[in-house]
C-alpha cells in the first residue's frame, strides 16, 4: 500500500477485493446505527411523554389552580377598576376556570361606553346582564356625531338605584347640558360624578347640574369644562374639582356673580379645586360686595393664573386648615403678597401652606408668617427666600412655633446652613444626659422632616449635617406631592382633549 511503484493487475484486483469488503462492512455498520438511532428515537418519545406528564402533574397543583375562583374575581375586578374595562371578557376566553370566575357579577361593574365605535347598545346590555344587581361604575364617552346616546341612556337609567360614580364626556357643553337634563332619576347611591368637556357654544351657556339633585350622597363633583358650573339648588357636596379648560374660540369674562352663585349652594364644601389649562385666557371680573363665607371648607387648592387671584375676594373659609396656591403652568412668576395675606387674616387655623412659582417680598413674607401660629407645614417651590427670612423661624421667638414639616425646592438664595442653623436652633441640648431629646423651647417644636431639592446651595455636608438632628428628604413624597402629579395630569388632559 505504501510502495511507490506502478501496480500491477494483481494488485488492482487485491486492493479492489478490499474496498468492496470494507464498503459491506460500512453498509452493516450503518444499519447498525439505523437500528440503535430508532431504538434511541423510541427512548427519547418515552421520555417526552414521561416530561409532559410531569407538567401536567406540575399545573395540577400550582398557586393558580389553587387560588378561589371569588379571589380571581377580586383580581379582574381590580384591572377592570384600574381602566382595563374588558378585562373580565378577555379573561372569560382564557379557560374554563378564569370563565368561572367571571360569572361573579361585581366583576362586571365597571362600564366604559363609547358611543361612537362598535355596537354600543349591545355592550350596554351584556355588562348589565352580567353585573345583575351589583353596583355600577360608568364612564360615557360621547362622540360629536354619536346616534344611540340617548337609547343607551334609557337603559342605563333602568339601574339608576345601582350607580355608585359616573364619568360623562362629551364634545361640547350642549351635549353635556343634554346628557345632565336627562338624568331625573333617581340615584340614591351615586357618590361621585365627573363630567369632562372641552369646547364651548358661541352662546357660552353654563352647564346646569341642578338635574341631579336626586341624588343624596353624591359629595365628589370633577368638572373640566370651559365655563364654570352652575346650580339653583343646595348641593351636600364636600369634594369639588374645577379644571377650567379654555377654548380660545369663545373666550368670555368670568363674573363675580357666576363665581359667588355657584358657591353659594355649596355651604357644606370642605374641599376646592380651582384649575386652569395652560393655555388659559380667563379674566376675573370683580365685585366686592358679593361674599360668600364657607364654614366647613378645609383644603383650598388654586392652580390659578394672576388674572384670576380676584376669586379670593369673593369668598371667606375660616376653617381652612390647608391652603395650596400654584401658578398655572404656562404663566409667568408672580408676586402675590397682598393676596396671601388677605387669605391668611380670614383663616386663622392655617396648617399647611404650599406657595408654587409664587413669589412674596419680605416684608409680606414676615407679614404672613406672623399670621400663622397654627402651621405646621410650609412648602416653597421656586421661591426666592434667603437666608434672612428663614431667620423669622429660628429659636424660641421664631414665628410659626408649631412648624415641624419643611419642603423647600428651587430655592437658589437659600443655603444649606442656614437650613443646619434652622433645625439646631429648635432642638435643645439635654443638660444632664447631653444628648438631643424633644421640643426645647415652649414655644417652637422641633423639626420633625426637612426636603430640600434642587436647591442650588444645599450640599452634601448640609445634608450630613441636617441628618443629625432631623430626618432629611431628598425625594419627592410618594403622595399628594404636586411635582409627581403634574406632569401625569397635563399628558391626561391632552390625551382627553385630542
Amino acid at each position: 500500500m505504501s510502495s511507490h511503484r506502478h501496480p500491477s493487475e494483481d494488485d488492482i484486483r487485491m486492493i479492489g477485493c478490499a474496498i468492496a469488503h470494507d464498503e459491506q462492512v460500512i453498509a452493516t455498520l450503518n444499519s447498525e446505527i439505523n437500528t440503535i438511532m430508532a431504538q434511541l428515537e423510541q427512548v427519547r418519545l418515552r421520555k417526552m411523554e414521561y416530561q409532559e406528564n410531569i407538567r401536567q402533574c406540575r399545573s395540577l397543583i400550582t398557586l393558580a389552580r389553587r387560588i378561589p375562583p371569588e379571589v380571581l374575581a377580586n383580581v379582574f375586578a381590580l384591572c377592570a377598576e384600574s381602566g382595563w374595562t374588558r378585562a373580565p371578557l378577555v379573561a372569560s376566553h382564557v379557560c374554563s376556570v378564569w370563565r368561572k370566575a367571571t360569572e361573579y357579577p361585581h366583576v362586571w361593574s365597571w362600564i366604559y361606553i363609547d358611543c361612537g365605535f362598535g355596537n354600543p347598545l349591545a355592550k350596554t346590555k351584556l355588562w348589565l346582564s352580567k353585573a345583575q344587581q351589583s353596583p355600577l361604575y360608568i364612564t360615557l364617552d360621547v362622540a360629536p356625531n354619536a346616534l344611540s346616546v340617548e337609547e343607551i341612556l334609557v337603559v342605563l337609567f333602568e339601574r339608576s338605584t345601582q350607580w355608585r360614580s359616573a364619568t360623562i364626556r362629551t364634545h361640547d357643553s350642549v351635549q353635556l347640558n343634554r346628557i345632565l337634563s336627562l338624568m331625573h332619576h333617581s340615584f340614591p347611591q351615586l357618590r361621585r360624578l365627573d363630567c369632562v368637556t372641552h369646547w364651548d357654544t358661541p352662546m357660552a351657556d353654563l352647564v346646569d347640574f341642578s338635574a341631579v339633585h336626586n341624588a343624596p350622597l353624591l359629595h365628589q363633583l370633577d368638572i373640566v369644562q370651559p365655563n364654570l358650573p352652575r346650580w339653583s339648588i343646595p348641593f351636600q357636596l364636600t369634594n369639588l374639582h374645577l379644571f377650567l379648560a379654555t377654548p380660545r374660540i369663545f373666550p368670555n369674562p368670568v363674573a363675580a356673580s357666576r363665581w359667588t352663585n355657584m358657591l353659594v349652594n355649596l355651604l357644606g364644601l370642605k374641599h376646592l379645586t380651582l384649575e386652569l389649562s395652560v393655555e388659559s385666557e380667563y379674566q376675573y371680573e370683580l365685585d366686592t360686595t358679593q361674599v360668600v363665607e364657607l364654614p366647613q371648607l378645609e383644603s383650598l387648592a388654586f392652580i390659578i393664573s394672576r388674572e384670576l387671584f380676584g376669586v379670593f375676594d369673593n369668598m371667606r373659609a375660616p376653617a381652612l386648615r390647608n391652603f395650596l396656591l400654584r401658578c398655572s403652568p404656562g404663566h409667568e412668576h408672580v408676586s402675590s403678597g397682598p393676596l396671601v395675606r388677605r387669605i391668611l387674616e380670614s383663616s386663622p387655623c392655617i396648617e399647611l401652606l404650599e406657595l408654587h412659582d409664587v413669589d412674596l417680598p419680605r416684608e409680606e413674607l414676615v407679614q404672613c408668617f406672623t399670621l400663622l401660629p397654627r402651621l405646621e407645614e410650609l412648602r416653597l417651590h421656586d421661591s426666592d427666600i434667603s437666608d434672612d427670612e428663614l431667620q423669622l423661624l429660628y429659636g424660641p421667638a421664631g414665628l410659626c412655633p408649631n412648624l415641624v414639616r419643611l419642603d423647600i425646592r428651587w430655592c437658589i438664595h437659600l443655603t444649606g446652613s442656614a437650613l443646619v442653623q434652622l433645625v439646631r436652633s429648635r432642638v435643645r441640648i439635654d443638660e444632664e444626659a447631653g444628648k438631643s431629646s424633644g421640643s426645647v423651647l415652649e414655644q417652637a417644636k422641633e423639626l420633625e422632616e426637612v426636603a430640600a431639592i434642587h436647591c442650588l446651595h444645599v450640599k452634601e455636608r448640609d445634608v450630613l449635617e441636617l441628618a443629625k438632628f432631623t430626618t432629611c428628604r431628598l425625594m419627592l413624597r410618594a403622595v399628594d406631592d404636586f411635582c409627581r402629579e403634574s406632569e401625569s395630569n397635563l399628558v391626561a388632559i391632552s390625551d382627553r382633549s385630542g
